[in-house]
């Protein structure tokens, strides 16, 4: 992977990353994420035409010789928060997919969760445009470390109700 994103040219304003998913459904199969992110979708959509060629056929045969499955989803953010807590750049994520009836309810409902437990780091909400079994909703959320994943949650009562 590193030899191929190496030898390409990525715009600027796209940022890649692959990660680890640590936590995740007992159905999902996944153990690794690549992404690419950037606040361009024009940017987006020419790296993604520019993955094609030769090169690109070698390096996606090697790849698909080390996996089981795939699955890709691209979506819009529609609201986030970062609070900055100080503590080193937060590298573990978790990110949860739903299917919402009324989504600007559920943003809402979001927003408003958000103002109550005030969590650390990067935390946001997003349209799923394609790519999914259904779901229309993503969150995702950022941690520092391990131990930020595991203390996750209402800590009060105050903040339970925020989750009814």
């Amino acid at each position: 992977m590193n030899e191929y994103y190496s030898n390409i040219k990525i715009p600027d304003d796209i940022e890649g990353e692959l990660s680890t998913l640590i936590f995740k459904g007992a159905n999902e199969k996944a153990t690794h994420l690549i992404s690419f992110s950037t606040k361009s979708s024009e940017s987006l959509a020419e790296f993604k035409e520019s993955l094609s060629g030769p090169d690109w056929d070698i390096y996606s045969a090697e790849l698909l010789k080390n996996i089981e499955s795939e699955y890709a989803f691209a979506g819009n953010e529609t609201f986030s928060i970062f609070i900055n807590d100080g503590l080193p750049e937060h590298t573990i994520f978790q990110a949860w997919t739903y299917k919402v009836k009324d989504v600007t309810n559920f943003t809402n409902a979001f927003k408003k969760l958000l103002k109550t437990i005030q969590p650390h780091g990067f935390m946001g909400i997003g349209d799923v445009v394609h790519g999914s079994d259904g779901e229309n909703v993503w969150i995702f959320k950022t941690y520092a470390d391990l131990s930020q994943t595991f203390e996750f949650g209402t800590k009060n009562d105050i903040e339970k109700t925020a989750y009814v």
